[in-house]
């Protein structure tokens, strides 16, 4: 009974290391895998940050260049009320000479060609123009109308 005794407290004794220590060392090895993912998580956000501010250094200098932004977009306003203007100019002339070539019967480019010709070899008499309805006289525009006469220097 003795010897059943001591053999019973000797198995308090007996520790089996490896059974007890994987848990622990596989807990020791899920925690420092999480600690480089943390790590990582945390190079990207300083990276972030320093793309950031220097994303916002550059937005200040543009926002420097805020004036010359407006004042370059207000010479494309300007340009594009030019070109606007000459645009219509340009489809009035058009409309003008087409209705003067019907009245002339200058429609096609043969009868235009053998119409120049007929005065040369005819003899001179007196051509009265025909008034075209709604005519009148071509509105001239000022390029200063549309752009600054001071000139600004370029830096």
């Amino acid at each position: 009974m003795l010897k059943n005794t001591s053999e019973e407290y000797s198995k308090y004794a007996k520790i089996n290391l490896d059974q007890k220590l994987n848990p622990i060392l596989q807990s020791v090895e899920d925690m420092l895998t999480r600690l480089e993912e943390f790590e990582t998580l945390l190079t990207l956000v300083q990276q972030e940050r320093c793309n950031a501010v220097g994303l916002t250094g550059s937005l200040t200098t543009a926002v420097g260049f805020g004036g010359n932004l407006k004042e370059l977009c207000a010479h494309v306003d300007r340009l594009e009320k030019l070109t606007e203007h000459i645009k219509s100019n340009i489809e009035s002339l058009e409309r003008k000479i087409d209705l003067a070539e019907e009245q002339y019967g200058l429609t096609d480019n043969t009868a235009k060609l053998k119409n120049l010709l007929i005065p040369l070899f005819k003899k001179n008499v007196a051509v009265r123009e025909p008034v075209v309805e709604g005519v009148s006289e071509r509105e001239v525009f000022s390029t200063e109308d549309y752009f600054s006469t001071t000139q600004h220097p370029t830096e």
